[in-house]
């Protein structure tokens, strides 16, 4: 049972991670589109001379909205990956559940296969069983 157990606590968690990183992927969209509007709004508004003092800053910003549509990217395989993660767990958690349906045989896995395959073989040299 205490398998069943953490399987369900794994799955409760990667639920909870899956969707933080959804409101993460949000945030950083949102910032993303901000960055490159506000990038646009710069050029834009600046007449030529200025914006040769300002081209370091103007790259720099560009940078960092790569840098976070990059992080978008990697959050949407994370994303995935946890998605992936929870549907294995709950198959896990599934098998455990039916396995522990099953009937035990003695407790002691692979023990009683020897005395079969003992009685299989007295009965193939024509030993009564």
């Amino acid at each position: 049972m205490k398998q069943t157990v953490s399987a369900v606590a794994l799955a409760a968690l990667s639920k909870l991670a899956r969707g933080k990183t959804r409101k993460v992927a949000q945030k950083l969209q949102l910032a993303e589109q901000e960055l490159n509007t506000a990038n646009i709004a710069l050029m834009d508004a600046l007449p030529p001379k200025v914006k040769d003092q300002v081209t370091d800053a103007l790259e720099k910003s560009q940078s960092a909205e790569e840098k976070v549509r990059e992080a978008s990217d990697e959050l949407e395989v994370v994303t995935e990956l946890l998605t992936l993660q929870e549907g294995e767990e709950a198959e896990q958690a599934r098998d455990a559940r039916e396995g522990a349906a099953l009937p035990q045989a003695g407790g002691k896995s692979g023990h009683g296969a020897h005395s079969v395959m003992a009685h299989i073989k007295d009965q193939a040299r024509g030993k009564p069983g």
